[in-house]
């Protein structure tokens, strides 16, 4: 959906966006530590819920500020989280696509952290 904004509009929107990419290196950091935390308990489903928990988050609210990329990596390491929980597929399989997305993701973060607009 395209919206027509007023210049206040825009601008608005703009701070907005500008707030919420600031905020990317503490989400980034707490997806990292819940990563760590499903890693060292074998990816126990309290652990892997949590990790999955924020990882949707991130995907929502990057989605709605306008971050496709973030949104796009996110997406699709949910998607792999929510295969690993339900034991869908090779576990060791899925756990390689799983870091391989998480690698991606926070890639992307980084990029986004450090100005660019490509995330």
């Amino acid at each position: 959906m395209v919206m027509d904004l007023s210049p206040q509009g825009r601008e608005r929107l703009a701070r907005l966006r500008e707030k919420y990419r600031r905020s990317l290196d503490e989400k980034r950091s707490a997806i990292a530590a819940a990563h760590r935390a499903a890693v060292a308990a074998d990816f126990a489903p309290e652990a892997l819920a949590e990790f999955r928990h924020l990882v949707h988050k991130l995907a929502g609210s990057a989605g709605t500020y306008g971050f496709d990329g973030i949104f796009q990596c996110a997406d699709a390491l949910e998607d792999t989280l929510k295969a690993l929980q339900d034991g869908q597929g090779g576990r060791a399989a899925l756990i390689a696509r799983m870091e391989r997305r998480r690698a991606a993701l926070m890639a992307v973060l980084r990029a986004a952290v450090d100005g660019d607009d490509c995330a």
